[in-house]
């Protein structure tokens, strides 16, 4: 196509001179025209991420990063609630949460996401419909909003659906298009089911729960890492979050979470604190057991002033004693996430300013009495 129009402006100069560069650029657009049209409506009928309408000619499928599908999802399907987490609600089915809660929900969860990152999407749904219900992580990790390497696509989530186009203007989508292929990379999965989770990660890493199984996993740098950090174990200070810290966090955390509850009093918030294991606090970092009572100290008295808000919390039982429940030292198992449902259904392991420093005094004495010893003689004795 380029050594053609090279050599037609080559023709153009030689016959017609001062006006070839007019004459080519209306021939040049009047040849790819046709071409442009072509291929944005035929980028429109394929619609893999459903930017623009459900599936045509095919079965509904979704790619399982919802930074991708969360929008198709919000904008074409019937869902008055939404379970919007991290990797912690990933495993919550939206089936379970239907029978239990009532309503239609979906779980659009993105990994790894800090508020920041759900701010957006939260802003998208609600400027799309009033919710009934939504779920969602207070994830301890992003109250300090590390930057996120995953980010949403700026040509998504915004105010117009214009520039959607720009997100498929790639190689990828391109040739995919050509084609109409329904390949995974292409489309997404057709065995992603809507109804329970798009976006589960136990049917992957179901396995691989418990030190033993972490062992077994020993050559990947994620549980390296984690071993040799059990291995290292010395007992360490819980560092109580700064006061100038606890500030910035403040404002971000009203402007990115609180500011959705006041604006909506008629949908109602479920806030979970995902239940870290014991090992987790053990092992401390700027996560440790003091940051966690300055944060949720607040969060507990905030949250009083909205009605339609409820805090939920499970670090007082005896789940995140076992390691047994966790892939690492953070994410648990699929129980839990059905065991925070019953409890929303049921209306108990609420956290309110009555019961938040009892809450805090059994979860500290149970971080305290929990041994890493034993994890320790395990790795060793496995050759670690």
């Amino acid at each position: 196509m380029r050594n053609f129009l090279v050599k037609l402006k080559e023709v153009l100069n030689k016959n017609f001179r001062g006006n070839a560069d007019k004459r080519f650029l209306v021939l040049s657009l009047t040849i790819s025209l046709p071409f442009i049209a072509i291929l944005a409506i035929n980028l429109y009928l394929y619609d893999p991420a459903q930017l623009f309408h459900k599936p045509y000619w095919r079965l509904n499928t979704f790619f399982g990063d919802m930074r991708v599908s969360a929008q198709g999802i919000i904008d074409h399907y019937d869902f008055d609630s939404y379970i919007i987490g991290t990797s912690m609600l990933e495993n919550t089915l939206a089936k379970d949460a239907n029978a239990k809660l009532g309503g239609k929900w979906v779980n659009i969860s993105l990994s790894g996401s800090p508020f920041g990152t759900r701010a957006k999407i939260l802003e998208y749904l609600f400027a799309q419909q009033e919710p009934l219900a939504i779920l969602y992580s207070l994830d301890l990790f992003y109250f300090n909003e590390a930057p996120s390497e995953r980010t949403l696509s700026p040509f998504l989530y915004n105010s117009t659906h214009l520039d959607d186009w720009r997100f498929y203007i790639n190689d990828r989508f391109v040739l995919c298009s050509l084609v109409w292929s329904r390949q995974k990379g292409c489309v997404g999965d057709k065995d992603k089911n809507i109804a329970d989770s798009l976006v589960r990660w136990d049917l992957r890493d179901g396995n691989a729960f418990g030190i033993e199984e972490w062992l077994k996993r020993k050559d990947e740098k994620y549980y390296k890492e984690l071993l040799q950090s059990i291995i290292s174990y010395k007992k360490s200070q819980n560092n109580m979050i700064s006061k100038a810290l606890k500030s910035t966090i403040k404002q971000r955390v009203q402007r990115q979470i609180f500011h959705f509850v006041a604006k909506h009093p008629n949908t109602q918030f479920y806030f979970v604190i995902p239940t870290y294991s014991r090992l987790h606090y053990k092992l401390g970092g700027e996560e440790s057991f003091g940051h966690f009572v300055e944060i949720f100290s607040w969060v507990v008295s905030e949250l009083e002033k909205y009605p339609n808000a409820t805090l939920y919390g499970f670090d007082t039982l005896d789940y995140a004693d076992n390691i047994a429940n966790y892939k690492d030292s953070t994410h648990y198992n699929t129980d839990m996430n059905s065991m925070q449902l019953d409890a929303i259904a049921n209306k108990t392991h609420i956290i309110t300013p009555q019961n938040v420093e009892s809450y805090f005094e059994i979860m500290e004495q149970k971080i305290l009495d929990y041994d890493v010893e034993p994890l320790i003689k395990i790795a060793k004795e496995a050759g670690f």
